[in-house]
């Protein structure tokens, strides 16, 4: 149902797909209105009761996604029936169908709706709009709208330069400069330019002559509106497509779907109650609202009053300014918006035949679209909206559908001569006896409807700039406002669609003490240690897939742990992480060794002699630290490590070991599921919020002390005192919306089994140090597989290590060489494993595991670096394999997030988390970087820093260089002499 529906389809041929690219989308169409209209918005901690007056499908979808996201919901619906100006007319007895309300849906654009009737798997089916064989009828000349050239056809005394053209001619010809003027300057400088301008005003600015004017009037169904705003014809063209659609079996389907999913929600937090006429609203000191309606139970005497904490009005406009909204005076503005906001009429008379004449009869031949004349009907769709009917079958045509002026002409009329005038100018369009097979009729005049009391929003001049933000401004934030008025969709399914999800988002958007960005086991457990701090504490968990999810680098069912690391502090932190290991298993009531299983002991093993730096660390150095901080490793040699680990057939080559007795690995399907468990069940200050995606910061917001923090996801919005990020392989992705760019690469590897060919020897858990970067494996227990008879052995390195991953939409997934892999390792273990089955081996091609680097190869625990905005409450984890940490990364970013850092037991090793290390951070001013590559082929580590950005940035200068050859030449030693001894300090990227 709407006014300009030929008007707009016109301007959306005419401009196509380059103008709709110039525009910027409105705030509604927003990212987080899409995934709200497909997933719901977010699960509310704060749950609350609110009032819904109105059961359209504004009010409906606002009660489907309140309720399901925890609050309790009533719909007052004062009719005895659903759908609001969704109206679908059924006569089982004969078959007649038709839609009396809404009947044309433009789904290819209108993509709420879309996800909704897909979200219902509700059948649609086109909606013929135009046919040729139609006719257009005015002056009393009938012609096929095939065989029209133009306004003269009908005796319309247009100029000459408009002989010819058609009324989409004419008006696309007017509007084609209109458009120019938004693409170069944008709709807000449009719409502030031309807000007095009527649609007549400018016809005749351009100097359209009054007959063209008149012909495009009739033909676009113009001519009554004329009077109404230019802004409002563009403002529709963002929204408009070229095909329309219609629910199978009638455009009720999509309220009768939301109503039964809203019942359909748990405890009865979804409920309505028909017949019942809300009387007033009055807001209350306790930041509630007090609302009485008439009870149908009893006489219309007695008023029954209900506390709420919101009030959704969800009425048209005219139909909400009967309420008794008090105190009055905080509803002054709302008041006059809605007195003054213009609605049009709009009527349709539909009459029933026995016989399909529109079809069946060779001179009418017309199957779908619309006739236009300037008899009273004004316009005829030929459309059977009943989908199980065959040609043979009667059916039931919209006879006459009309708008404003035209519209009120029929309201006058009773409905037994409405169907006689109506049967008449059919019968003038087609003087075919078509009254032979006249069956009756029904009419909708939705300006005479009881409970609308008007059509659809409409605005004129000046009413864009003056009252379009009141209408959809919420008072208190207690009673809001929402219907296809309140939108920038008027007229349309979409308009209610939208204002309902900004108003459920604006609902949701709650305030915590802590936001926690990620759901990996580091993000549950920093919650937690907040929680367990301080018991009050609000806190949320962000997590844009699902815990556990394949998505991140810890999705694995294991993972290793191990004490002696090449790095000092590492090794003592590795200590400190073990006896956390042990506290968090007793905290969650687990078993010692189920979480972190230390029972076979770790094994790092290879060539002493190469030693090569691997992303697990260097033997020689791991081996001086073991001595250094006494903590028990056994050192093996060759034939030590041969006779103790019959497993293994290693080679001479292969002769040195580092066993330790209290390593393993970590069992993270049980630690996630536990963890998840722990939080819902003794946490109940902690929310989880799953397929939920960080988007930004309201940078609006100052950032001074007492401030929240804004952010804004994928379904809605929050605010918090501080900010976790713990986004794992996304690190750089959160960097960038942040405002700075953090130097990250990361490795794709895959998770390979093997099936073990004989149980007689046990394996620990252990790393493979080869003599070069592609012979670099890691193995666990049997014990430690998800697949019975299969054993972990999976590669740690990549196929062309000049080329990591930068961000983790480049991540390969199934398209990963992952023979090439299978190779590598079937190769290793025919001479390092032969008690494994080569060619018996089994992977997920589905999944591959992440891992992230900096170029230092460290951590980063750390506020943001100090020239982004919120600095001091927002913390980032970020980089590297922190599993075998997580107890350790959980307790300091909890003291980071209390500002208690420096007094923490972890203070003397901030600084190795820094942000502001050498690298770790890309410069803005750096215009060309290549990436660094965590690798190397040596025995001696050879580091990544400026040496990397200067020989990037040659191209910038190669003019330069070529006219100073020899300056450049003598440049070029002194650099290298200088500059390569510094990188040989940094060693390599380290994983977990």
């Amino acid at each position: 149902m709407k006014l300009f529906l030929f008007l707009l389809l016109t301007i959306t041929l005419f401009t196509g797909a380059r103008l709709e690219d110039s525009w910027e989308p409105k705030d509604e169409y927003s990212v987080q209105m899409q995934n709200a209209a497909r997933n719901g918005i977010a699960q509310c901690s704060k749950c609350t009761n609110i009032a819904i007056i109105g059961a359209g499908v504004a009010g409906l979808t606002a009660a489907l996604e309140l309720s399901l996201s925890g609050h309790n919901v009533t719909i007052y619906e004062a009719s005895n029936r659903i759908g609001g100006r969704i109206l679908t007319y059924r006569n089982l007895t004969h078959g007649y169908m038709t839609e009396l309300g809404a009947m044309r849906l433009p789904l290819d654009v209108h993509i709420l709706l879309r996800t909704y009737i897909n979200r219902f798997k509700l059948k649609t089916r086109e909606f013929i709009n135009d046919n040729s064989n139609a006719i257009y009828l005015f002056n009393n000349i009938p012609r096929r709208i095939s065989q029209t050239k133009g306004a003269e056809d009908f005796n319309f005394d247009v100029k000459e330069s408009e002989k010819g053209m058609s009324a989409d001619d004419l008006w696309n010809e007017a509007m084609a400069p209109l458009f120019r003027e938004i693409d170069l300057h944008g709709l807000p400088a449009f719409n502030e330019k031309y807000k007095s301008f009527s649609i007549d005003t400018y016809l005749n600015s351009i100097n359209m002559s009054r007959a063209a004017i008149n012909y495009i009037g009739l033909v676009l169904n113009l001519e009554t509106s004329l009077f109404t705003a230019l802004t409002e014809v563009i403002q529709d063209r963002k929204v408009l497509g070229q095909k329309f659609y219609h629910i199978v079996d009638g455009n009720d389907r999509l309220t009768d779907s939301l109503l039964a999913a809203c019942l359909n929600v748990p405890d009865n937090r979804c409920s309505i109650q028909y017949n019942t006429r809300v009387n007033s609203v009055t807001l209350r000191n306790s930041n509630k609202a007090d609302m009485t309606y008439t009870n149908p139970n009893v006489t219309s005497e007695n008023l029954t009053s209900i506390l709420y904490d919101h009030v959704i009005v969800a009425t048209t406009a005219t139909a909400a300014s009967i309420i008794d909204f008090n105190d009055r005076s905080a509803f002054v503005d709302s008041y006059r918006a809605m007195r003054q906001v213009h609605y049009d009429c709009a009527s349709k008379i539909a009459l029933f035949f026995k016989y399909q004449w529109w079809k069946r009869n060779p001179q009418v031949n017309i199957d779908g679209g619309h006739s236009t004349t300037d008899l009273p009907i004004r316009f005829v769709y030929y459309y059977n909206f009943n989908a199980s009917s065959s040609i043979n079958d009667g059916a039931a045509i919209i006879a006459s559908y009309t708008w404003s002026q035209d519209s009120q002409l029929w309201q006058s009329v009773p409905d037994d001569i409405a169907f006689q005038i109506a049967v008449d100018n059919l019968d003038r369009l087609h003087p075919q006896e078509i009254i032979a097979y006249y069956a009756g009729g029904v009419t909708k005049h939705w300006c005479n409807d009881i409970y609308s009391h008007g059509a659809y929003c409409l605005f004129t001049p000046f009413q864009e700039r003056d009252i379009k933000e009141i209408l959809a401004s919420s008072v208190n934030n207690i009673v809001h406002f929402i219907g296809e008025h309140t939108s920038s969709v008027h007229g349309w399914v979409e308009g209610g669609v939208l204002s309902a999800l900004r108003v459920a988002m604006q609902i949701q958007e709650e305030s915590f003490d802590v936001a926690v960005i990620g759901g990996g086991p580091i993000g549950l457990l920093t919650a937690i240690q907040l929680a367990k701090r301080n018991t009050t504490m609000k806190i949320v968990i962000i997590e844009q897939f699902t815990i556990g999810n394949a998505q991140s680098a810890s999705h694995d069912n294991v993972r290793q742990f191990r004490q002696p690391h090449s790095e000092q502090y590492l090794s003592e932190l590795a200590q400190i992480s073990y006896n956390k290991w042990r506290e968090l298993e007793n905290d969650l009531g687990l078993p010692t060794n189920t979480l972190l299983n230390t029972t076979g002991g770790f094994l790092y093993f290879g060539d002493g002699q190469v030693s090569p730096n691997t992303v697990e660390g260097n033997l020689n150095k791991i081996d001086r630290n073991c001595i250094e901080l006494k903590m028990n490793c056994e050192i093996l040699n060759g034939t030590q490590l041969r006779d103790r680990f019959r497993f293994f057939t290693t080679p001479a080559t292969v002769d040195r070991g580092i066993f330790h007795n209290n390593s393993g690995y970590i069992n993270v399907t049980l630690l996630l599921s536990t963890l998840r468990t722990t939080i819902e069940t003794q946490y109940k200050n902690i929310l989880i919020r799953e397929n939920e995606s960080f988007l930004d910061l309201d940078q609006s917001i100052p950032d001074i002390p007492n401030n929240f923090v804004r952010l804004r996801t994928n379904r809605g919005s929050l605010q918090a005192k501080r900010v976790v990020f713990v986004p794992g392989p996304y690190a750089k992705n959160i960097s960038a919306t942040l405002g700075f760019d953090l130097n990250m690469t990361m490795w794709e590897l895959p998770n390979l089994y093997f099936r073990l060919n004989s149980p007689t020897y046990q394996a620990p858990t252990w790393f493979f140090a080869g003599e070069d970067q592609q012979t670099l494996f890691n193995g666990y227990p049997i014990e430690a597989s998800d697949r019975p008879g299969f054993m972990k052995i999976s590669p740690e390195f990549i196929q062309f290590p000049d080329d990591p991953l930068i961000y983790p939409k480049d991540r390969r997934g199934s398209a990963t060489n992952f023979d090439y892999f299978i190779k590598q390792t079937q190769e290793w273990i025919a001479h390092y494993a032969t008690y494994v089955d080569p060619h018996n081996y089994w992977y997920d091609n589905t999944s591959t595991c992440l891992a992230t680097f900096v170029p230092d190869n460290g951590f980063i625990i750390d506020h943001l670096p100090s020239n982004v905005n919120y600095h001091s409450k927002i913390v980032m984890y970020a980089a590297g394999w922190g599993m075998k940490f997580a107890p350790v990364w959980a307790e300091i970013l909890t003291y980071l997030v209390s500002d208690t850092e420096a007094t923490s037991p972890y203070a003397k090793y901030l600084p190795n988390f820094g942000f502001n290390i050498e690298g770790r951070v890309i410069d803005s001013q750096t215009t060309t970087m290549s990436p660094f590559i965590p690798t190397t082929t040596t025995a001696t580590p050879k580091g990544w820093g400026t040496t990397s950005i200067v020989l990037t940035s040659v191209s910038v200068a190669i003019v330069v260089i070529l006219v100073v050859v020899f300056i450049g030449y003598k440049l070029f030693k002194k650099y290298h002499a200088v500059k390569k001894p510094v990188g040989e300090n940094t060693g390599l990227i380290r994983s977990p």
